[in-house]
């Protein structure tokens, strides 16, 4: 079942000038997440519909432009990665229970193409990679945040739960039910 962000509740306005038009719904900013799973890793496609791109860098600064930031939680294990389309597409990994890892270009494979108004997200993360043993109806503590600059710098978010940008907690997560 994919996860669709598309409501005003979901939005995070982070200026506060004039000048700054508001979110203007779903052809201003929207997205429809599919998860799946091989039993082996997780695959994501986060589909972002955005009127205006200007992707973030290809380094730990991405979410300051386009970009999406993913964060997952399962037993003691916590990732933070993020994604951009620079590059062809291009992952960092914040935070990892791999201390190799963290603070470096994610170890998975990324693509990112962006067609009209559309940018699609694409990744593969290993169970490995995420320190997850699979075992049916898993619950995997998941959040996904959406930046967005239309220009001028990043001024809004799109999100499916909170626990990234406004500080680093996994309680806020929502959960993925790995069937």
């Amino acid at each position: 079942v994919p996860i669709i962000l598309d409501k005003d509740s979901q939005i995070r306005d982070l200026v506060s000038d004039p000048s700054t038009p508001n979110w203007a719904g779903a052809t201003d900013l929207s997205a429809t997440v599919t998860t799946a799973h091989d039993g082996k890793g997780l695959y994501l496609c986060i589909d972002v519909r955005d009127q205006s791109h200007h992707p973030g860098p290809a380094s730990d600064k991405l979410w300051t432009k386009d970009s999406v930031q993913l964060a997952f939680y399962a037993g003691d294990a916590h990732i933070e990665i993020g994604l951009t389309e620079t590059d062809g597409g291009f992952g960092w990994c914040y935070t990892s229970p791999d201390p190799n890892q963290q603070g470096e270009k994610l170890a998975a494979p990324v693509a990112v193409k962006r067609t009209g108004d559309r940018t699609v997200y694409e990744t593969y993360l290993s169970f490995e990679m995420l320190d997850i043993k699979y075992q049916p109806m898993l619950p995997l503590r998941f959040t996904l945040l959406i930046n967005e600059d239309d220009g001028r710098g990043r001024v809004r978010l799109l999100r499916w739960f909170d626990g990234i940008a406004a500080g680093k907690e996994r309680s806020l997560f929502g959960f993925l039910l790995l069937e």
